[in-house]
């Protein structure tokens, strides 16, 4: 392994331009790997500036293959943008795969499965006490659901909502402030990966007295998370990290 060779976390990309001339690989470029902060996930702390269940087994991968990397911060909705033009190496943290994604980006082998989704709602509506169908909470004209902008909630959960409809608003805000508008009744529920219900009720005391995680009578499997990268990316990175990503049966 070479934890030096890994680069810690870099805030700008400023910051990235320049650092990125010292890799030492292919091209003598590093990896930039595009994160937001979303714990458990990614979260700022040690060894390379950001830390969570995403990151640990990348790096893991990556000293393995012998690969160094930088880590930027940046919103989800950039990511895509950048992935889409970058003509240097770029991959984005976690992302699900989709065929509109595949037609300007190559995704690693899985880094991640989630558990299954669960809804968010207050412990004193009677509609969301365990187990819920989702597919029933869509289809209540009158229970109000956020969602986040830009967000996928995975193949069947978004084509649920395409056909049933419900009443969803957006919101770019962070998933606490998310929550906090359903502890506030200006929302009635949202839909939350398990990991992060569970990290964000038990942090946050008020809105674990007030918020409860609700399992899901028809939860699909959980979804695989990768590493999305730009087309510039060589083949030959890619392959490399692929090896050394773990069996996701040992998570």
């Amino acid at each position: 392994m070479r934890w030096q060779g890994l680069i810690a976390g870099v805030l700008g990309l400023a910051a990235a331009s320049t650092i990125a001339s010292t890799g030492a690989w292919a091209d003598d470029l590093p990896i930039t790997i595009y994160f937001h902060v979303r714990p458990p996930y990614a979260e700022p702390g040690a060894p390379v500036g950001v830390k969570g269940l995403l990151v640990t087994p990348v790096i893991e991968a990556l000293n393995d293959a012998d690969l160094s990397a930088q880590w930027v911060e940046m919103p989800p909705a950039r990511q895509t943008e950048e992935i889409k033009r970058a003509r240097t190496p770029v991959c984005g943290l976690g992302w699900f795969k989709r065929p509109e994604r595949e037609e300007f980006a190559v995704f690693t082998a899985p880094i991640y499965k989630d558990r299954p989704s669960v809804i968010v709602a207050r412990k004193d509506d009677a509609r969301f006490a365990a187990p819920v169908s989702l597919q029933r909470a869509f289809a209540d004209p009158g229970a109000k659901l956020i969602v986040k902008t830009g967000y996928s909630y995975g193949g069947a959960i978004d084509a649920w909502m395409l056909q049933l409809k419900p009443d969803a608003e957006e919101s770019a805000g962070s998933n606490e402030a998310i929550l906090n508008m359903i502890a506030n009744g200006r929302r009635d529920y949202a839909i939350m990966a398990a990991e992060e219900a569970d990290y964000l009720l038990t942090r946050d005391a008020p809105l674990g007295a007030a918020l409860h995680a609700v399992e899901l009578s028809d939860a699909p499997e959980g979804e695989l998370r990768f590493l999305m990268c730009s087309k510039a990316t060589p083949a030959d990175a890619i392959a490399r990290l692929n090896a050394e990503l773990v069996d996701l049966s040992s998570w």
